[in-house]
């Protein structure tokens, strides 16, 4: 598209003017980022960074979700909030500081968890997806779209001083090609902290990778990945971009409770003090450390239920090992 001499100056006079020097940017640059749908998952730590800069930067559409309200611990780093806020729903917050931020560009704000039942209308018409809610539960669902969809997917992840962001799908392998199962540990920020800064700088590559691959700039972006220790001041980087992809078979299926059939057997793997009540009336308790001492049904989809997924993925994997093929989790 040919820009006009009045196009011109109107856009070298706006906001946008310092990043439109950059040669590889200019007036079309400019346009390309008006006209970007992104969806972003999570309006914590990674996301009062990311969202802000992409705001600022012009994207035109952001779609954001998160089902958390603001808490005083969330403050050292999640620093777009204030004590005015606590209580409130993050993603309305965030909404109202972006759009006061950039009257121009367009926030859809959703006070509600991602999940599988939700996944394809929270895509739609999108296209670029970033995972800021460091939720490997979310980080899988999204990645199995984005990779059959053909969409850029950027996910970040920080503890402690550390943390990595990688650009995934969009014709590239995706996470699971880097990340074929999740890590069990129970260390996550509650259990052993995360610095501001670093959860801050993860979310500003984040952003910087989104504009590198709307823009369509000379060096790849996808199939990249970079880790960042600020604890001993290192950092590394590698391409995956010919990781292979693993076999779709072997996926254990990522759930809601919208999505479970009616001959699922439902297994919480809590006791009735953690979760007094139940799914649905047909689930059977059993503690994840006895999983492997029952007999389950073959015939049947076995899904194993807990709080934030990590315990079921887990006894899945387990159960997997010993040959059960039809698995799910449910976070609840």
């Amino acid at each position: 598209m040919v820009s006009t001499n009045k196009e011109s100056k109107k856009l070298m006079k706006d906001r946008y003017q310092k990043q439109m020097f950059l040669p590889e940017f200019g007036i079309e640059g400019q346009k390309k980022l008006s006209q970007a749908r992104v969806l972003v998952i999570g309006c914590g730590g990674l996301g009062c960074s990311v969202l802000p800069l992409l705001i600022a930067a012009g994207v035109g559409f952001l779609r954001i979700y998160d089902p958390d309200y603001v808490e005083e611990s969330n403050l050292h780093r999640q620093y777009m909030y204030s004590m005015a806020d606590l209580g409130q729903a993050k993603a309305l917050v965030m909404q109202k500081i972006l759009k006061e931020q950039n009257p121009e560009c367009k926030i859809e704000a959703h006070v509600q968890k991602l999940s599988y039942s939700y996944l394809s209308n929270a895509v739609r018409d999108i296209d670029l997806v970033i995972d800021a809610a460091d939720n490997f539960i979310v980080t899988y669902l999204l990645s199995d779209y984005c990779y059959e969809a053909k969409i850029p997917f950027i996910s970040a992840s920080v503890l402690e001083y550390h943390g990595y962001v990688g650009a995934f799908c969009g014709g590239k392998p995706s996470y699971r090609a880097v990340f074929p199962k999740p890590v069990f540990s129970n260390m996550n920020c509650n259990t052993v902290g995360v610095m501001g800064p670093v959860v801050a700088i993860l979310g500003s590559l984040q952003a910087q990778m989104t504009l590198n691959i709307i823009l369509n700039l000379s060096k790849p972006t996808l199939g990249q990945l970079f880790y960042i220790d600020c604890f001993n001041w290192k950092t590394s980087q590698f391409s995956f971009d010919k990781a292979e992809e693993p076999d779709f078979k072997d996926r254990i299926d990522l759930l809601d409770v919208k999505s479970l059939k009616k001959d699922d057997y439902l297994v919480e793997l809590r006791d009735f003090i953690e979760k007094p009540n139940k799914i649905r009336s047909d689930v059977i308790r059993i503690k994840s450390e006895k999983i492997l001492d029952v007999n389950f049904p073959s015939d049947r989809r076995i899904v194993l239920i807990c709080k934030t997924g990590m315990r079921a993925i887990k006894s899945a994997y387990q159960l997997k090992i010993k040959g059960y093929k039809n698995l799910g989790i449910l976070s609840d």
